[in-house]
């Protein structure tokens, strides 16, 4: 298979912009993915998008579905107040409904958590700042309540590890990796 084979299929996830939200939306207007059995939620930021309908597309095979709830720039928000974050609405809401919904007894929490404590790495990559966000401590303390709240009332729940971020496109690294010859590392 060619490269500009490779390049040409990399596509966004079908769902990115209707389901996405970087505004407040009730956050039983959320996106279902698949299944009858909608078992499954998935809460958290940009992060969120890729691996909701990667899950989502696993699931149907056995008929369960999942409801997806992603917010723009969303640090971890529960038990906060409204003036925490821009979502800490939507994100006290989305937990609150996914803690209530009996049916879903799976959860993966995801969130970009670098960007949330320490800041962006736009211009220092791969680099981090190391300097605590004012909201670090609150992201912390906010994050354990929900996880330790969701343990006692789900059966599953997931918390994915943050995922390696590039610091430039990766059809545009994936070039150059080719044209420089180091092929199959």
């Amino acid at each position: 298979m060619s490269v500009n084979n490779i390049v040409k299929d990399i596509k966004s996830t079908p769902n990115r912009k209707s389901c996405h939200i970087y505004d407040y939306q009730d956050p039983t207007k959320a996106c279902e993915y698949y299944g009858h059995d909608i078992n499954w939620a998935v809460l958290g930021d940009s992060h969120a998008i890729s691996i909701s309908y990667a899950l989502a597309q696993r699931l149907k095979k056995t008929d369960q579905g999942l409801k997806h709830f992603s917010f723009a720039g969303c640090i971890p928000s529960y038990g906060k107040a409204n003036d925490f974050s821009p979502c800490s609405r939507w994100y006290n809401e989305a937990a609150d409904y996914i803690l209530q919904n009996k049916q879903i007894q799976n959860v993966v929490l995801i969130h970009r958590y670098s960007a949330g404590l320490y800041g962006g790495n736009e211009g220092i990559y791969p680099l981090l700042s190391h300097k605590k966000m004012p909201e670090y401590q609150g992201i912390l303390t906010s994050f354990d309540a929900l996880i330790l709240k969701l343990a006692k009332a789900k059966k599953n729940i997931y918390v994915i590890k943050p995922i390696p971020e590039m610091g430039r496109s990766i059809s545009k690294l994936f070039y150059e990796h080719y044209w420089t010859g180091k092929k199959g590392r």
